[in-house]
């Protein structure tokens, strides 16, 4: 198995796009949408190799809290060069589909 640090030797730039595309891969287990669709992730910051994704869940409560941090963190893995991956989870603000996901869902 190769080492994350020497993953990233070869001149390769991080970018927000390839991190949000990876991160269309990552669905919620109960609501069956990506977390990019579910407005779950509010930023991504990449220094060098080293990618940190500030999201949040659907509820403080939400069981698949831990689940879905692992899921980033190896999505975001895959993306060559990058090093390393941090998760931020954050309920400020609290999640509020907007009225275009609440249609998506059904929920208009």
């Amino acid at each position: 198995m190769t080492p994350l640090s020497t993953r990233g030797a070869v001149n390769t730039h991080v970018t927000e796009a390839q991190v949000r595309e990876v991160l269309k891969q990552v669905e919620d287990p109960e609501l069956h949408m990506d977390i990019i669709t579910l407005e779950l992730v509010y930023g991504i910051q990449i220094t060098k190799g080293n990618v940190s994704v500030t999201m949040t869940l659907t509820t403080p409560a939400c069981p698949y809290g831990p689940m879905l941090i692992e899921m980033v963190k190896l999505a975001v893995r895959k993306i060559p060069g990058v090093e390393t991956v941090d998760v931020k989870v954050t309920f400020d603000p609290v999640w509020q589909p907007s009225e275009d996901l609440k249609a998506m869902m059904g929920l208009l």
